[in-house]
Formats: C-alpha cells, structure tokens, sequence
C-alpha cells in the first residue's frame, strides 16, 4: 500500500503475478497517462481493473489503475483512496473505509512501507463493474470461489 503516490498504477511483472494469482487473462485498455518515478516519466502500457482482496472470505475492492513498465508492486494511489474513501492508518497499520469504520484491514510493514498481505488464492470468474453502496461491496461477490 502506498499511500503517497498521486495516481494508481502497477508493474507490469506485479500485474503478470496478479493475473496469475486471480487465473485471469492479461487485459489492458489503451491509456494517455504518464506517471514521473523520481527523474524519469513512464507511459502507461495500458489501463486494468484490480480488484484489492480486503479479507480471506472473498471480499474485495474493485478499481481501475495504470500498468507500467517498471518493477513496481500494486500502489493504490491517493486518486483511487479519495474516490473510494478509504485511508491508511499509519498508527495501526490497518487499511479503513470512511463509509464502513468496522472494516479494518490488517497491513503488515515492511522495509518502511506498509503492505497487504493477500490471502490464498482466489479465482475471479467474471469480471463486473462495481457501483452501489459499501455494503453492496463487501457482500457482493457471488462470481468469486475460493481455492
């Protein structure tokens, strides 16, 4: 988790490990964007849907981010935690929801940077967009099984 990063994005070595993770195939939509890491300006390889496991029971958060070319892991960018309304608690390690306090997802730190660990592998047999209440979000996902 990266809770200072402008704008969401993923390597594309992190996202081919993601693919594999959920067993689901490579799938980019063209994108303009461009991110700076440090002195150098990367252009995204395309766009993607990821979807954030937030407990081991199936769980997740669905969102939209920019594949790099660039040995990066899954940033979740401050676009997608205002969008979402969700905040890092640094003090707790805990990844929260401002529409849901009670769901608290544990980070574990390390290397000076706080992580998700996920849980065991899931697949995801269709892919939908998410839109409805916070609620909707952590009950629905009737398309997911687990291993």
């Amino acid at each position: 988790m990266e809770d200072g990063a402008q704008k969401s994005c993923v390597g594309l070595k992190a996202y081919k490990r993601y693919c594999d993770y959920t067993r689901t195939p490579i799938d980019l939509t063209p994108s303009n964007q461009s991110f700076r890491l440090g002195n150098i300006v990367h252009h995204s390889l395309g766009s993607t849907v990821i979807r954030l496991p937030t407990d081991s029971a199936g769980n997740y958060l669905e969102y939209e981010t920019d594949v790099l070319y660039v040995d990066l892991p899954v940033l979740v960018g401050l676009d997608n935690m205002k969008k979402h309304r969700r905040y890092i608690n640094e003090v707790t390690n805990e990844f929260s929801f401002q529409d849901d306090p009670k769901v608290k997802v544990k980070l574990k730190m390390k290397l000076r940077h706080l992580y998700l660990e996920w849980p065991e592998p899931l697949i995801f047999l269709a892919k939908q967009n998410y839109s409805g209440s916070m609620e909707d979000l952590r009950t629905r996902h009737p398309e997911t099984l687990l291993l």
